[in-house]
């Protein structure tokens, strides 16, 4: 098996066999051979990650490649170069014990992996040492890694940071005939799952990630669960009906089924008639239907409502309360929520906030938002579901909430746990906004309808009223 260590460089010299390649991105963004000064002192954190590939996979065939810098720091446009230069190579298997924290690295980096992922390729990702989501080891279509003292599943990383497995990273290693263990590191822990990750290949070469997913999994006796679906790079819904202006995340190939089903990874269905009759063709499955079903395809990716409920449910109690602005916005059912927390998440991106935005609609998973399922959004099920919300946001570093609900939900005007609450209602000159702050009204204002330019005025002025009251 051949393995790309997308890292710092490697110290060719100081492994056991000679590498197939050794390469750098340069910073027009080519590859090329990696020429390392013997006299500079090389950031030796690729090498080891090479060295215990080799250590635990011995016939494992390697190559470098050099994105990072000898600080340890590197520029995300180099990633996609190196992934081509690996494709054109035929070398899938690919180990990056980096990553970044960022919520804006996130939609271009899962764009690339997604892209490469189609075309057969194998991550395996190290999370952040600080603890918080990381791309790309948080996305389901990558095997994410954290150290722990065992080979095995912390379902608590599972459900919040999209980690699959925990691994040993403080490995004895061999350098120049002298014994060095290394220190705990997540960047550690990924070569060790990525050796035996090349092990299993060894045997069988056919395997997919979902393949392997299971492969790791049942050795630990569980199945891999999805509770993201975050995978889709191009997908069909014979469902042609849209609920919101707003865009998807991924490409929608339009058209007839066998017009375009080749073009397709995933397909999006919304009820058991639709899964009966597409959901054995080979494809990704993101199932929308409230009739529960039963995936049989382990070698796909599947995702429905039920594995969301799950990931709720078995969520651990939290630790202290959620100390970020809650907004909750309430609609009538024909408005396009969906838009409104697409635009909102943006505008707040565009002045640096992070915003956790979520729906009680399970179609909002498809514009790369959060989903609360309706029916946990009530007073019994509030204690749970804000356990949810607070390891949720901190894991993922949120600086605010925005939840969408019904105009008759739970959350309303004196509820302790909103900081902002804005209610749209039909009225005859259009929509009337009413936001209050802690229960009191602050302002009514009439929009003609839930559009770019009119979200954008309610978005200011709640970022000027959480200003506002926070200064005081």
């Amino acid at each position: 098996m051949n393995i790309a260590i997308i890292d710092s460089g490697i110290r060719s010299e100081l492994l056991e066999k000679p590498m197939n390649y050794n390469m750098e991105i340069t910073e027009d963004k080519s590859c090329k051979n990696f020429l390392y000064n013997f006299g500079e002192q090389l950031f030796l954190h690729g090498t080891n990650c090479a060295l215990i590939i080799e250590k635990y996979c011995p016939e494992a065939n390697l190559t470098g490649i050099k994105i990072l810098d000898n600080d340890g720091k590197g520029i995300l446009d180099k990633l996609e170069p190196a992934l081509e230069w690996c494709f054109h190579k035929g070398i899938t298997l690919i180990n990056l014990s980096l990553g970044t924290t960022h919520f804006q690295d996130k939609n271009a980096i899962r764009q690339v992996v997604n892209h490469y992922v189609n075309k057969g390729m194998i991550f395996i990702a190290a999370t952040a040492n600080n603890g918080y989501k990381t791309y790309p080891a948080s996305f389901s279509s990558v095997i994410g890694v954290a150290s722990g003292d065992e080979f095995d599943i912390n379902t608590n990383l599972l459900y919040h940071n999209g980690v699959d497995l925990i691994a040993p990273s403080d490995h004895e290693i061999m350098v120049r005939e002298n014994p060095v263990t290394l220190k705990n590191s997540n960047s550690y822990a990924a070569p060790y799952v990525t050796a035996k990750v090349c092990c299993l290949m060894s045997e069988n070469q056919k395997y997919g990630i979902c393949n392997l997913k299971n492969e790791l999994f049942m050795r630990k006796t569980r199945h891999f669960t999805a509770y993201y679906p975050d995978w889709i790079e191009k997908a069909w819904l014979p469902s042609q009906s849209r609920i919101s202006n707003a865009p998807y995340y991924f490409l929608e190939v339009t058209g007839q089924y066998q017009d375009c089903i080749a073009q397709a990874d995933t397909i999006v269905l919304s009820n058991r008639d639709e899964y009966a009759t597409y959901g054995n063709v080979g494809k990704h499955i993101v199932y929308l239907g409230k009739e529960p079903i039963e995936c049989l395809d382990t070698n796909k990716f599947f995702w429905s409502r039920e594995q969301r409920k799950e990931q709720i449910t078995k969520c651990e109690k939290r630790v202290e309360n959620i100390d970020i602005p809650c907004v909750v916005c309430r609609f009538e059912k024909t408005q396009d929520e969906i838009l409104l927390l697409s635009m909102m998440k943006m505008y707040f991106a565009s002045d640096g906030y992070n915003a956790y935005t979520t729906s009680h609609k399970v179609e909002s998973v498809l514009y790369d938002l959060e989903y609360i399922p309706k029916e946990l959004c009530d007073e019994n099920n509030i204690e749970t579901v804000y356990n949810f919300l607070y390891w949720q946001t901190h894991y993922e570093q949120s600086d605010i909430v925005i939840w969408a609900l019904e105009l008759n939900s739970y959350f309303g005007k004196k509820n302790n746990m909103v900081d902002v609450l804005v209610d749209f209602t039909y009225v005859e000159a259009g929509v009337q906004a009413e936001i209050y702050y802690d229960g009191i009204i602050k302002r009514k204002m009439i929009i003609k309808s839930i559009v770019h330019e009119e979200i954008k005025t309610i978005y200011k002025y709640i970022l000027a009223l959480l200003k506002e009251e926070n200064s005081e």
